[in-house]
C-alpha cells in the first residue's frame, strides 16, 4: 500500500502500537500500526492532528524505534497544511507562529507551546487525552 510508505509515526501509543499520520488526497489521516501489522488509517478532526504534532515536539510519547518515525520536515508540512486549512483566525495565527518557529529551528517546547495555543479549544486540552480518545473511538486501543 502506498500509504504505508508515506506514513510517519509520532510515537508509541502502546508498547507495540505506533500512532502517526499519513498524507492523503484530502490532506492527512491519522494512522496506527502494530509492529507486525498493517497500517490502519482514519480521517480525524484537526485537533487530533494538532495534538499529534504537540506530542512530537514535546516528546510526550515514547519514540517509535523503527524507520517510520516522523522527521521535523514531515511535521513542518503537516503544520503548514493545518495552518492553510484553519477556519478559526486564532487557530490560524497560532499555527502560523508554530510554522515560523519550525522554520526558525526553535526548540521543541517553543513549537509545542505555539501548537498548544492552536489546540486551546477548550482551554487546557491535553494532547495525549485527545490522541487516546481518538484511538479509543477508532477501536485502536
Amino acid at each position: 500500500m502506498a500509504a504505508d510508505a508515506a506514513w510517519r509515526a509520532i510515537g508509541l501509543l502502546t508498547d507495540s502500537r505506533a500512532i502517526g499520520f499519513v498524507p492523503s488526497a484530502g490532506g492527512y489521516l491519522v494512522g496506527v500500526t502494530d509492529s507486525d501489522g498493517p497500517l490502519r488509517a482514519a480521517a480525524a478532526e484537526p485537533s487530533v492532528l494538532i495534538a499529534l504534532a504537540v506530542a512530537w515536539f514535546t516528546e510526550a510519547l515514547p519514540p517509535d524505534p523503527g524507520d517510520r518515525a516522523a522527521a521535523q520536515e514531515d511535521l513542518a508540512r503537516l503544520v503548514g497544511w493545518l495552518r492553510d486549512m484553519a477556519t478559526d483566525e486564532g487557530q490560524r495565527t497560532a499555527l502560523a507562529l508554530a510554522a515560523d518557529a519550525i522554520d526558525d529551528g526553535q526548540a521543541g517546547d517553543v513549537v509545542g507551546g505555539c501548537l498548544a495555543e492552536a489546540l486551546a479549544s477548550p482551554p487546557g486540552s491535553d494532547p495525549l487525552e485527545i490522541i487516546r480518545a481518538f484511538a479509543d473511538r477508532s477501536g485502536w486501543t
